[in-house]
């Protein structure tokens, strides 16, 4: 996964101007898709979890903060 913004690779270009949204969605749901986490054998999220912490990215917990995940449920 690469992920960056312009506040985090130190960008000054135009495009870098005015409001970003960061966003990482976190994978927690096992009963309805897949869980993954820092530790977890697939998908590791530890370098994305630092980077949105440290950047002030907004984190989705797709379990807590989901009601629905796929249209049929």
């Amino acid at each position: 996964m690469k992920w960056d913004s312009p506040s985090s690779v130190g960008c000054d270009e135009p495009f870098a101007e005015g409001r970003r949204l960061g966003l990482i969605v976190h994978h927690t749901d096992a009963e309805r898709e897949y869980a993954y986490d820092r530790d977890t054998s697939f998908g590791r999220l530890d370098k994305a979890l630092d980077a949105a912490a440290m950047n002030k990215w907004t984190v989705v917990d797709m379990k807590n903060d989901w009601k629905r995940i796929f249209a049929f449920e």
